[in-house]
């Protein structure tokens, strides 16, 4: 009776390896990180230079998706820099993110891209803690494929791109 059980189970495994099965394969990578800087002009300045440490530790993901008809992709970073004394120490913050639905395969797609940081307020002044904003630029809307001939292939964006500052 045992080698009976045996063969029906070698034979529903063997039917079931040879089914087609969508496989949904998220990959997510990740590093953590951490060090210790000295900077010897900290507050970005020709005439009054303070030299200090900076501690610092950091955490950085990517996750992504792929089939034939959904391409993900979301990416951030958190870093935390703790200054001596010139700074209040300070967390930043970013996050990418891209999703692609192709609607009807190779010709339209549906894309919604979001990008999430920190950037300067005042491209002229060094860029110092002080010195920065957090921005959020949203963009979505349809993405067009096209054949020129047999050779030439095209893609066109259209869409709506909204900004917030903090």
């Amino acid at each position: 009776m045992k080698r009976h059980a045996r063969r029906t189970t070698l034979i529903a495994t063997a039917i079931a390896a040879t089914l087609p099965i969508t496989a949904h394969a998220v990959r997510i990578g990740y590093t953590l990180d951490t060090g210790i800087e000295r900077n010897d002009n900290v507050t970005l300045s020709e005439t009054a230079q303070v030299e200090q440490d900076i501690f610092r530790a950091g955490l950085g993901f990517a996750i992504t998706h792929e089939s034939s008809t959904v391409q993900a992709r979301v990416s951030g970073r958190l870093d935390h820099r703790r200054y001596e004394d010139i700074y209040a120490s300070a967390t930043e913050r970013m996050l990418n993110g891209r999703f692609n639905w192709m609607v009807v395969p190779d010709r339209l797609g549906l894309v919604v891209e979001d990008s999430y940081g920190v950037q300067t307020i005042d491209r002229f002044e060094p860029d110092s803690p002080n010195n920065r904003q957090q921005i959020n630029v949203l963009s979505l809307g349809p993405d067009f494929h096209f054949n020129v001939g047999g050779t030439l292939r095209g893609r066109a964006l259209a869409g709506a791109q909204g900004n917030t500052t903090a």
